[in-house]
């Protein structure tokens, strides 16, 4: 089967953004230095066959400059990527493009990103890979083992028992254990809340159980803001991009490994293997 990459970059920028890297005039660069980093470990380790980044609306002098710089380089490297607009955030676009694909296609996705909403999108090829140095992958039975529920029960259940990442504070008197009865029983938030009203202590709940749903719910965002799909990402392994503009982009930043990488004709491609075995493997010759 086919894989496709999701990449949830502002995300990613936020852990990346310890990394106290600069070139020799001071500019920061660490986050598009380990943004290089995965996109050379989606291609070369991974192999996926399709990639997308998803960027937040880009907002003035986000990260000092460094996730613009970055996106000049997908240009150069001829990598598709989705910026968001101003007032929806970048992880409805990339649960959209998720659901898209899920309904069209029948690859393999895989989801970069270290935040946990993310998980209610898992299932049988469904994968999210979070600190992927560490490489902490969330498959259909790591979600039910950690959490008691389906993935696609999550926004139902931390509506109920509160999610402090987003600030949701959850119904008072449900916590984890009796929030997994009631979703074992009821099955779903409707179910759960109908019950509830009944129960004097609870009434008046609805209200604030259904905006946290709502607020963290990805799964019916129907919306499309994109036009489906990415074209491959093979063309990185063959070397099919502006090589001139990316090496100018590496000579600015001082990338020296990236740079003598390019030069190599490795950047995409395993130290240890020839051109023609690549290129063999991968029915280019």
């Amino acid at each position: 089967m086919k894989a496709f990459a999701l990449v949830d970059t502002n995300n990613l920028a936020h852990r990346y953004s310890v990394v106290n890297l600069t070139n020799s005039s001071g500019m920061p660069v660490g986050i598009v230095y380990s943004l290089v980093r995965l996109l050379r470990l989606i291609v070369i380790k991974e192999n996926v066959d399709y990639l997308t980044f998803f960027f937040d609306f880009p907002a003035k002098d986000s990260f000092d400059g460094q996730l613009e710089k970055f996106r000049e380089l997908l240009d150069a490297l001829r990598v598709n990527y989705i910026v968001a607009s101003p007032e929806i955030p970048a992880d409805y676009y990339l649960a959209s493009y998720v659901n898209w694909l899920k309904n069209n296609t029948n690859f393999i996705i895989l989801i970069y990103s270290n935040d946990h909403d993310f998980l209610q999108l898992v299932d049988e090829r469904t994968w999210i890979i979070q600190n992927e140095t560490k490489r902490k992958i969330y498959g259909l039975e790591d979600v039910r083992k950690e959490f008691g529920v389906e993935p696609q029960q999550l926004p139902d259940y931390w509506a109920l028992t509160g999610d402090k990442t987003d600030k949701i504070e959850g119904i008072r008197g449900i916590g984890k254990k009796r929030g997994l009865s009631l979703i074992s029983k009821y099955g779903d938030l409707l179910g759960i809340l109908s019950y509830l009203e009944t129960i004097k202590r609870f009434r008046g709940c609805t209200e604030s159980a259904w905006a946290a749903y709502n607020k963290i719910n990805l799964l019916d965002k129907n919306l499309r803001f994109f036009d489906c799909y990415s074209p491959s990402c093979k063309h990185l392994k063959r070397g099919e991009f502006d090589l001139e503009k990316t090496r100018k982009i590496f000579v600015e930043l001082e990338f020296v490994t990236y740079l003598n990488l390019l030069v190599q004709g490795l950047l995409f491609r395993d130290r240890n293997e020839s051109l023609k075995k690549v290129m063999l493997e991968e029915g280019f010759w």
